[in-house]
């Protein structure tokens, strides 16, 4: 694509973003990160998340929330079009068997407009969840 600049529109590339989330084994890649992280909070209920970026753009952190519990890895600052992001979540010990929280991604639409991407979840079971941003 970087042969073609400016000829390629944001669409295109989202729409080539989903096309090859699955090439070179990113998606199994990325499962296999966020299942290590998971390891190191063995003990807790944890929420464990993927995030794959197909918007044609970069997204950026915008802002996080946890109700109960928190963080166990870094969130990623951005995640570009075609990229995987992943994050643990982990309950608290000393509160709660919960993992409750959310994650906000910024970036422009096809239309260059600002919108928000909102990954929540509400975890007691240490269940897995994955998103798509598109």
């Amino acid at each position: 694509m970087l042969e073609f600049p400016g000829k390629i529109s944001k669409r295109d590339k989202a729409q080539a973003a989903m096309f090859l989330k699955n090439s070179e084994n990113k998606e199994v890649d990325a499962r296999k990160h966020v299942e290590q992280l998971k390891e190191r909070r063995e003990n807790s209920v944890s929420t464990s998340c993927l995030i794959y970026n197909a918007t044609g753009d970069t997204i950026n952190f915008s802002h996080s929330k946890n109700w109960e519990g928190q963080f166990g890895s870094e969130y990623p600052e951005m995640i570009e079009n075609g990229q995987w992001g992943v994050l643990v979540h982990v309950s608290s010990r000393t509160t709660s068997p919960r993992s409750s929280g959310a994650v906000v991604y910024r970036g422009k639409n096809e239309d260059e407009v600002e919108r928000d991407w909102m990954l929540a979840w509400d975890n007691i079971s240490g269940k897995f969840c994955s998103h798509k941003v598109n």
